[in-house]
């Protein structure tokens, strides 16, 4: 087995790192954890870069680590509050790595179908969701009630929901 180049390995973990983030996050309880756990993860990534078989998942791999690093995170950091016991984290790793295609589909669908929305409806879902921007502040810009932009909101969703649900399908026909 030949180790991957540097340049090689950075390659591969910049295209996977928001997925090695988003498992991380399903594992701790707070943001603050998960940034800490990934940044302690992508540190003992690269230390150990030299391991990484080329011919293996470089997901998999990173999350193989990250798993490690969180198990050890946990019973460190909450060990008096013992918040989640060792197998459930188990589970929720493996279950993580089962559905991870799953949702990087619907995470792929989601943006095409927010590409779709017109460019208002479309400022309102981030503002909310990617800015977290109070819905107060939001219905004072565009000169509305909380209520109408929680509505809006509501429909949004579910017509995203709707979008996915179909982009998905249409991509998987049964």
């Amino acid at each position: 087995m030949k180790p991957l180049s540097s340049d090689d390995f950075l390659a591969h973990y910049v295209r996977n790192q928001s997925r090695i983030y988003r498992f991380i996050v399903t594992l701790v309880p707070g943001r603050t954890d998960a940034e800490e756990l990934f940044a302690q993860t992508s540190l003992t990534l690269w230390k150990i870069r030299d391991r990484f078989d080329p011919s293996q998942d470089f997901t998999r791999w990173a999350c193989g680590i990250a798993h490690n690093h969180a198990r050890n995170y946990m019973r460190q950091r909450y060990a008096a509050m013992m918040l989640l016991d060792e197998d459930v984290l188990d589970a929720l790793a493996d279950l993580r790595h089962r559905s991870g295609e799953v949702l990087d589909d619907r995470r792929a669908a989601l943006a095409d179908c927010m590409a779709k929305l017109p460019a208002d409806r479309r400022q309102l879902i981030e503002s909310y969701y990617q800015d977290e921007d109070a819905i107060a502040d939001i219905a004072a810009a565009r000169g509305q009630t909380t209520n109408a932009v929680y509505k809006e909101l509501k429909r949004l969703r579910v017509t995203l929901f709707n979008c996915i649900s179909r982009t998905i399908a249409a991509q998987n026909p049964a």
